[in-house]
């Protein structure tokens, strides 16, 4: 019986590491990368920077989340200890039970405030070395609270299902699956409705954004172009008068005399 538990809590830890963290890793990268080829104007040398910014930055991220769940995991790496070793703490087993419930809120919580605060030194050092735009800070906020919620939702349902099925396997005692069940239910659906609110939200006044200021800035590009083409012409006609004087003086056979 306590192999069976202690497999099951070895394939929740990799799975956690994998299913959350490289994923959640893979995928905000992969999509900033995406978004500094397409949506910005860069050229190869400034598309070469952006990139190893935003890859150095991430070492660091990574770092402080092998941190981070090591802190998290540690009350159930001290039941697998336990549970290996044939001893019996309850305190050992409740703070497990504990960290097993709180994962999914605080792993979630803790990954969106990581791609929050490693976007914004990646933006900032962005600026350091490209000009950018009020449209491109714009456009890298919006990105930014959209991966936010984007992969911290993720990982909220990817943590929760691994724990419900942790909890299921009969890791720990005394729990009633069809209660829990139901409160997983009913916080999917809320946060679910949340989520959509709040991605769309965000996605409309991006939408709002970049359309005015394209408006206003092809308008001030073609106000520019008729204001270049009037001084063109004036001059070109001021010109045209002084050489048609210079003309009428040079022939003027008493202009000297």
């Amino acid at each position: 019986m306590n192999d069976n538990i202690t497999n099951s809590i070895r394939k929740f830890i990799l799975h956690f590491i994998l299913v959350t963290e490289v994923v959640g890793f893979t995928l905000t990268i992969g999509i900033a990368i995406v978004f500094f080829t397409t949506f910005l104007e860069m050229d190869s040398d400034q598309l070469k920077i952006a990139i190893r910014i935003t890859l150095t930055t991430a070492v660091f991220t990574l770092m402080f989340a092998i941190f981070s769940d090591t802190c998290r995991l540690r009350p159930i790496h001290k039941y697998l200890f336990m549970l290996e070793k044939g001893i019996t703490d309850k305190q050992i087993s409740l703070n497990a039970q504990k960290s097993i419930f709180r994962i999914p809120f605080f792993h979630s919580i803790d990954i969106g405030l990581r791609i929050l605060v490693t976007a914004f030194v990646v933006i900032y050092l962005l600026s350091q070395f490209i000009i950018l735009e009020t449209a491109d800070y714009y456009n890298l906020g919006s990105l930014t609270l959209i991966m936010c919620l984007l992969v911290g939702v993720y990982t909220f349902f990817a943590s929760e299902q691994l724990t419900f099925n942790l909890i299921k396997s009969g890791v720990f005692d005394h729990i009633n699956i069809s209660s829990l069940t139901k409160v997983r239910l009913t916080r999917s659906l809320t946060i679910t409705f949340i989520f959509i609110v709040f991605v769309l939200a965000i996605t409309v006044s991006g939408l709002v954004f970049k359309l005015n200021y394209s408006g206003i800035r092809k308008s001030y590009f073609n106000q520019m172009n008729n204001m270049n083409e009037t001084l063109s012409i004036f001059t070109e006609s001021i010109f045209e008068e002084v050489r048609s004087d210079s003309e009428k003086l040079k022939s003027d056979p008493f202009l000297f005399l």
